[in-house]
């Protein structure tokens, strides 16, 4: 062995920060330096459970996911404390264990090095701050897990003297852990878990080893896979506002080094955090928004219910000129009883009138932001009843089907969630050639007595959306179409549409804790809209 080669390879390792090139002339060196046909560099992956190769050298042809028990080939394998970290295989005849030793041992460098630089790039990740609660929080868990390697994770926010979930994964794979569930309850006291409680208090990185695990904490949650564990403090300044903890289904002696980058993983996930809670505030203000879309809105109402007072009138005008001619004849029992027929319906289209002028004055109506329980749809039906004029012109039924739910919600805002979508199908209706099975349609989808949410449905078949018209509105040929039916200043109606309905209505639904998805828009228009039964928790 050439020592004065080893010594430049040493040298090399530790001072480049590229891994892949550190880790190809790791091995070129071994297949130069020693009678070995090829050689190959394994890193065992956390979030996948597996070892895989990372860089190889030779002419031997290595699997992309290798094991270290493999008797095709010499394993290497290295250990950082305890932990299996990789293994270099070699492809050859003889046995070279005892001058390969020394080389073998830089993947422990390797594997550390690999670990900081992963979570350098996946932690810097660009997060949307202007996005709803809903996405925002899904981009922090994917960011969470990419960046900490870890195959399940929780991040849990302090929540009185307990904690509560805000996000978790758990991608363990295989028949090994198929029943394995990392625990995602919320923590309603961290006095029943010492880990969390440790965490906390002391306001370090907590680990929790495979004898840690037999603690009556993971037991009580069905904690099968988990052989071991490790818990951070989230911290805003010199406020830890939550834990983000990991677990893995084997057993891991967590280094100072991983430690120390789930650390700082957990405190740039407490700077999103806040963040995103100032984005929302800089924001245009939802009440803002509710009141902009409620005066868009009232134009088109105030077109139907404009249209609808000048039929009842040109109705109103018929009947008066009937009962003129009328009057100017003799008028016997028979005639009198006529006439006071056409009067009354004189006067029921009078009271008609006013309803039309009431729906003007109550869709420019300011809304109050007051938390009610009611039914969801007594929101449903009241945003109906405001535009009952353009229903009844286009022909098109309307109805909630099945059964009701309460919520506690802001009516006023919710109801303009309906009454944007309403408004939406109606238009679409209007301009669709359909005669028959003219249907909107809004019901509880998948309800459960007692889950914490409740997802409306809500459908109409008037074609589905004119997704050419939206993406030439957009000049936008490559994003999803979830994305331009919520985006704002976008709209397929033209000069009469505004392109802020669907936008404002997902953040009134994002404002109540919940989510608004688009879930079909071929030959049909499909949304589902999550709510939480309670928002004021």
């Amino acid at each position: 062995m050439n020592y004065d080669n080893l010594i430049r390879l040493n040298k090399f390792v530790y001072e480049n920060t590229d891994i892949n090139q550190a880790a190809f002339l790791i091995c070129n060196y071994v297949v130069k330096e020693f009678p070995v046909r090829g050689c190959a560099m394994y890193l065992y992956n956390r979030l996948k459970d597996n070892f895989e190769v990372i860089s190889l050298a030779g002419h031997a042809n290595f699997p992309s996911e290798g094991d270290c028990n493999d008797p095709e080939y010499r394993n290497f394998i290295c250990y950082r404390n305890s932990t299996k970290c990789g293994f270099l295989a070699l492809d050859c005849d003889v046995d070279v264990s005892s001058e390969i030793d020394y080389v073998s041992s830089l993947i422990v460098l390797i594997f550390n090095r690999k670990f900081v630089s992963d979570l350098l790039e996946k932690s810097s990740a660009p997060v949307d701050y202007l996005q709803d609660e809903f996405d925002f929080y899904s981009d922090l868990r994917n960011l969470a897990k990419e960046s900490s390697g870890m195959p399940a994770g929780a991040f849990r926010a302090r929540h009185g003297v307990g904690l509560k979930t805000v996000f978790h994964w758990n991608d363990w794979s295989g028949e090994v852990y198929q029943n394995s569930d990392w625990d995602i309850e919320d923590i309603r006291d961290t006095s029943v878990c010492p880990f969390f409680k440790e965490c906390l208090d002391k306001n370090e990185v907590v680990t929790a080893s495979a004898d840690d695990v037999s603690h009556l904490f993971f037991h009580r949650r069905m904690q099968k896979g988990v052989k071991s564990a490790v818990f951070s403090p989230v911290n805003v300044g010199s406020e830890t506002i939550g834990v983000l903890s990991f677990a893995i289904p084997r057993d891991y002696v967590f280094s100072s080094l991983e430690k120390l980058g789930f650390l700082s993983l957990a405190n740039s996930i407490g700077v999103s955090l806040t963040n995103f809670s100032r984005s929302a505030t800089a924001a245009l203000d939802l009440q803002d928004d509710v009141r902009i879309s409620q005066i868009l809105t009232a134009v088109e109402i105030a077109q139907a219910a404009r249209h609808s007072a000048r039929a009842d009138l040109d109705t109103l005008k018929t009947y008066i000129l009937t009962a003129g001619r009328i009057l100017k004849g003799d008028l016997d029992n028979k005639t009198r009883m006529k006439v006071s027929g056409i009067l009354s319906e004189c006067d029921a289209s009078i009271g008609s009138c006013f309803k039309s002028l009431d729906d003007i004055k109550s869709a420019i109506r300011p809304p109050a932001r007051k938390l009610k329980r009611v039914n969801v749809s007594s929101l449903f039906e009241s945003a109906k009843m405001q535009v009952r004029g353009r229903i009844v012109k286009n022909n098109v039924d309307v109805r909630w089907i099945d059964r009701d739910a309460e919520i506690e919600c802001y009516p006023d805002h919710l109801k303009q969630v309906f009454l944007n979508l309403l408004l939406n199908s109606v238009d679409a209706f209007a301009g669709s050639r359909r005669q028959g099975n003219r249907n909107i349609r809004a019901r509880l989808h998948n309800y459960q007595e007692n889950a914490l949410s409740v997802a409306v449905r809500f459908e109409d078949d008037a074609g589905g959306i004119d997704v050419a018209g939206l993406r030439t509105s957009a000049n936008d040929h490559v994003s999803p179409v979830e994305d331009l039916v919520f985006a704002k200043d976008i709209t397929t109606k033209g000069v009469e549409g505004s392109g802020w309905g669907l936008y404002v209505s997902r953040k009134i639904v994002a404002d109540h804790g919940g989510h608004m998805s688009l879930i079909e828009y071929r030959g049909k228009t499909v949304f589902d809209i999550l709510l939480k039964k309670v928002i004021s928790i």
